[in-house]
């Protein structure tokens, strides 16, 4: 149980805190050994230039308009750090068919704290479906060094979870969250929450080294 205003609460809270600095460049030079290996789809980081080709990818994808402040606030402009892309080019045509993004958001185990995302805008262009370049990109990322160590959330909607059962990841999908808390309320909510005997901690569902886990546990 975490007490009110406790040193405790204190301790878990600061984790959560804006980083000192961006590790973008950092994030953009570890290896990734399968990066730009495939011989039809060059399938690898994206650079913030970049990110206009991909918020027309999206607009005209999902048939949505989103503002360039909007998309700019999520990619470029999120206190947490420039957004983490996977883009995929043709590389006959040098077309851009697909895109997968994840916006930075803080991640903690205990006072520790750790890499951590929001599953953002995950595209492949229409036409281009059906051709393994989701598949593609998943195993690319998965070979990026920080990514066994990176926690990243997400609310999968009814076609990410048709794409995840078709891709033989099913098992990763754990159900719906007991409670979700904003970054910005963590430490109040923490402060005020007070579980009763059995009943579920608060948590959230995360992708830690290639798997969907509850961050629940049985009872506090």
């Amino acid at each position: 149980m975490i007490e009110r205003r406790t040193e405790a609460a204190a301790a878990l809270a600061w984790p959560l805190r804006l980083p000192v600095a961006d590790r973008f460049e950092e994030w953009l030079h570890a290896p990734a050994p399968l990066e730009s290996t495939h011989p039809r789809f060059d399938v690898r980081r994206a650079v913030p230039v970049e990110f206009e080709a991909i918020y027309d990818l999206v607009d005209d994808t999902f048939n949505v308009k989103r503002s360039r402040a909007q998309y700019d606030w999520l990619y470029r402009r999120n206190p947490y750090g420039i957004a983490r892309c996977w883009v995929v080019f043709d590389r006959a045509s040098g077309r851009l068919v697909g895109s997968l993004g994840f916006w930075l958001w803080p991640m903690a185990r205990g006072a520790q704290r750790v890499e951590g995302a929001q599953w953002g805008d995950w595209v492949i262009a229409p036409g281009w479906q059906g051709q393994g370049i989701t598949g593609l990109q998943y195993v690319t990322l998965r070979s990026h060094a920080w990514q066994a160590g990176t926690i990243a959330l997400g609310w999968p909607n009814e076609k990410s979870r048709g794409a995840v059962i078709k891709d033989g990841r099913d098992a990763e999908i754990v159900g719906p969250m007991p409670r979700a808390v904003l970054p910005l309320n963590a430490k109040a909510f923490l402060a005020d929450y007070q579980p009763t005997k059995g009943s579920p901690c608060p948590g959230t569902h995360c992708h830690m080294e290639g798997c969907l886990s509850s961050g629940s546990s049985p009872g506090c």
